[in-house]
């Protein structure tokens, strides 16, 4: 006989686990719609940010043509030993004579001899405290405090360089005596023996090293420039043939000549050729007799004169007269040559620039001069010794070296960027991430399109093939360099002016796709993306408590089947009792 709860309880089993499984199906037929939306999304997202990243790339190569005319601009002048020069964006293509008379000097100023760093400057048994005024040009005129926590040569110093006053002060060795004993130097240059003559005085060690310079460079004629210095770390002279130049000097120091040898440490062995661009450093230390405060204006041209007064009686009256006046004290520190007070000693006079440009004569108070040829700085390095009858000429053109480079740049970033473009939008979907995208389209058709742009040139209207620039039946860019260099050699600015004209195009058709466009796209692919992974954890969640729920009904409806089978068990037996009775 057939239980009829077992069967029920069977019945009723299967029939949960056919909804159960009908259930399951059409999760799992959602769940793949939106994994595959997930995966769609995935690769569009990557598809729209490669796309970006490459015309980025491509966009730094349009941006360099875009700028050709402003930033390849180059100023070339015919000699740079007097000047070098420099060109910005607005100067204009042309020729230019420029000649340097003399080059703008800062004025340098320095005390007498103290016999150490740390002497007494200033007398404070009077006037405990006395005070400077230093002044530069018509600068704002600064006041420095001497009482006994500086009244040093270094003190002072400090304090100087502290207050800003517009001069840099150091302390230099000091006391090198040149006089007709130790003031010649018999060299070699270029072939031909001459003789520098020191002006003799008394000089700080920066001061004889100027004072050389300049015999030197007079006894060549100017031809070239030399650059001498002092250490006062080893207490030696180093004598540089400055790179500029183009004659090797060889200093005679043996020859008998030569007296200045012991003055500035050089040994009669020494008898070494100096190159261009290198230096010879004495062989023995030398030492004046003593130190000496030193002033440097920090900047250059006539207007620019140090002027160094003295309170002595702390009245806060800048007098130049009397005990503020006299070369002792303080006052040995005063200095004002238009007023006639020197009791400083001038090394460098402040003096301008002398220039001409085209034949017109000007002045300047600087060596960086920019206000004479629109766009371009002149940057004078030298007087030139010949000035009135030998101009040197500026030329202001595009770099050419430059122009190849950036054009072949190009080319090479181009053929990526469309060969790009066309793995992501052609053939089947599979293939091709983008295939029938309008924005990848416009992308593809705005590069493309400068196949077909013409420039005008001073040859007239020209397309890229004037400059060697083509297309094969690929559409990939090919340039021909001899073609190139040739159109450039021919009319350089006409080859920047297509170059900048084809950037200035591509940048404006491109530009709002990279800064807009692209990011938009991805950005939406990724918050699909987002959405649909959001979307697959919902329903993974509700299919778990919908398996959960399933489970739950099952254990009820058995336990419902499994009380009635129970019962209907024990009907069974007591009627069988009953009738066993």
């Amino acid at each position: 006989m057939i239980n009829t709860v077992s069967l029920l309880n069977a019945r009723t089993t299967t029939a949960n686990k056919l909804a159960s499984d009908a259930l399951i199906q059409r999760d799992i037929a959602k769940f793949n719609k939106l994994r595959s939306k997930e995966l769609d999304a995935v690769v569009k997202m990557t598809s729209y940010g490669g796309l970006l990243g490459n015309l980025s790339i491509f966009q730094s190569t349009v941006e360099r043509l875009k700028k050709m005319n402003s930033e390849l601009k180059s100023a070339t002048v015919s000699d740079s030993t007097f000047l070098t020069a420099t060109a910005a964006g607005w100067s204009t293509f042309g020729n230019h004579t420029v000649q340097v008379g003399n080059i703008a000097t800062a004025q340098t100023i320095n005390s007498g001899v103290y016999a150490a760093q740390s002497s007494a400057v200033a007398d404070l048994g009077t006037y405990a405290t006395q005070k400077l005024n230093i002044q530069v040009g018509s600068g704002t005129a600064k006041e420095i405090t001497v009482d006994s926590s500086n009244n040093t040569l270094t003190g002072i110093k400090e304090s100087i360089n502290n207050a800003s006053a517009g001069v840099t002060a150091t302390v230099e060795n000091s006391g090198f005596t040149v006089d007709a004993s130790n003031n010649t130097i018999k060299f070699d240059f270029g072939g031909t023996t001459k003789t520098a003559t020191i002006a003799t005085g008394t000089y700080t060690s920066s001061g004889l090293g100027k004072a050389i310079k300049t015999a030197l460079e007079s006894a060549n004629g100017g031809y070239d420039t030399y650059t001498v210095s002092y250490d006062d770390t080893t207490n030696k002279f180093t004598i540089k043939n400055n790179a500029t130049n183009s004659n090797t000097i060889d200093i005679l120091w043996e020859n008998a000549e030569t007296t200045a040898g012991s003055l500035l440490g050089f040994s009669a062995a020494d008898h070494t050729s100096i190159t261009a661009g290198s230096t010879a450093v004495s062989d023995n230390a030398v030492l004046g007799t003593g130190y000496s405060l030193v002033l440097t204006a920090n900047s250059t041209g006539a207007d620019n004169k140090i002027i160094v007064k003295a309170d002595v009686n702390n009245d806060g009256t800048y007098s130049e007269a009397g005990i503020e006046s006299a070369n002792s004290g303080l006052s040995a520190l005063a200095f004002n040559a238009t007023g006639g007070i020197t009791n400083m000693s001038q090394s460098t006079a402040a003096i301008n620039s002398t220039l001409k440009v085209d034949g017109i004569e000007y002045t300047r108070s600087n060596n960086n001069i920019s206000d004479l040829i629109s766009g371009v700085t002149l940057n004078l390095i030298k007087g030139d010794p010949f000035y009135s009858s030998s101009p040197t000429t500026l030329d202001l053109s595009v770099s050419n070296m430059m122009l190849v480079g950036n054009l072949k740049m190009f080319a090479s970033s181009y053929n990526s960027t469309i060969s790009y473009i066309k793995t992501l939008g052609e053939g089947d979907e599979s293939e091709g991430a983008l295939k029938g995208d309008a924005v990848l389209e416009e992308i593809e058709q705005a590069i493309k399109g400068i196949k077909d742009q013409k420039t005008v040139t001073s040859s007239g209207l020209q397309s890229l093939s004037y400059i060697g620039i083509n297309f094969d039946v690929k559409g990939k860019m090919t340039i021909d360099e001899t073609k190139l260099k040739n159109s450039i050699m021919e009319d350089s600015i006409g080859v920047s002016n297509i170059a900048t004209q084809m950037g200035l195009s591509l940048y404006r058709k491109l530009d709002n796709h990279i800064t807009s466009l692209l990011p938009e796209k991805r950005d939406e692919a990724e918050e699909i993306m987002a959405q649909s992974k959001k979307e697959q954890i919902l329903l993974m969640n509700k299919v778990k408590v919908r398996q959960a729920t399933f489970a739950a009904l099952h254990n009820s409806v058995s336990s419902i089947f499994d009380a009635q089978n129970l019962f209907s068990q024990n009907n069974t037996i007591g009627k069988t009792l009953n009738k066993t009775v």
